[in-house]
């Protein structure tokens, strides 16, 4: 598998192969370059390695993963669409997309590991899993049920190919029916980025809401995202 490094600011590979292979710690995407398993330009590289821009990086076709820790459970899947490499779900709000450490059961990964396999990559907790939606949202999911779909959605998702469209009712009533909300968002890095509003280091951030219908005190819209922020 080969990867082109196209972002402007260094970024170490092991902090980048933990992007691109969701799921997977950093310790384990380090692990990976110590076995030598892991090329920049063809040469062999340390975990602390900074890739620039134009960088091929090589991963092997398959990959060892960790062992699975999900159980399958049985229960009702709205199932949009299925074929033999990816499955997408109508989640409901109320469910956790995928299990998290202490929590292992009755997310959705465990309904569709009760259907069908999905992909290595992401394993422990997160097999098959591209992106996600909050416990209280509901809307579409897509999941990869082989790791060759699963690293195609991967580039799809990071080269925005993929519209994201957002609805939700909104307290209040908002007179434009079409405007552009820009909020300067700074991640803070850290093993857990965080995200926060800061005016005078944040970067732009915009989201574009179109009135769908109006009531007396909410107003019903849709929400695109322009940019492609973190946590936008």
């Amino acid at each position: 598998m080969k990867f082109v490094f196209q972002q402007d600011i260094p970024e170490r590979i092991d902090k980048f192969i933990s992007k691109i292979l969701p799921g997977c710690s950093r310790q384990f995407c380090k692990k990976l370059i110590d076995k030598k398993l892991v090329t920049v330009n063809q040469k062999i590289v340390e975990p602390s390695f900074k890739l620039h821009s134009g960088d091929i990086i090589e991963l092997p076709d398959e990959i060892e993963k960790p062992v699975c820790k999900i159980l399958p459970e049985t229960g009702e899947l709205d199932i949009l669409y299925e074929d033999e490499s990816i499955i997408v779900i109508n989640k409901r709000a109320g469910i956790l997309t995928h299990p998290l450490p202490g929590k292992t059961n009755g997310t959705l990964v465990n309904l569709i590991l009760g259907h069908t396999k999905l992909s290595s990559i992401g394993l422990p907790f997160r097999p098959g899993v591209v992106h996600r939606l909050d416990r209280d949202t509901s809307g579409c999911i897509v999941f990869a049920k082989t790791d060759s779909a699963h690293l195609d959605l991967v580039n799809q998702f990071k080269n925005r190919m993929v519209k994201k469209n957002y609805r939700a009712v909104v307290e209040g009533n908002i007179s434009s029916d079409i405007q552009d909300v820009s909020i300067p968002l700074f991640i803070q890095k850290q093993d857990t980025p965080r995200v926060s509003v800061r005016f005078l280091r944040g970067k732009e951030s915009i989201t574009r809401i179109r009135v769908i219908k109006r009531a007396k005190n909410a107003t019903y819209i849709e929400a695109i995202p322009v940019t492609g922020r973190t946590h936008q």
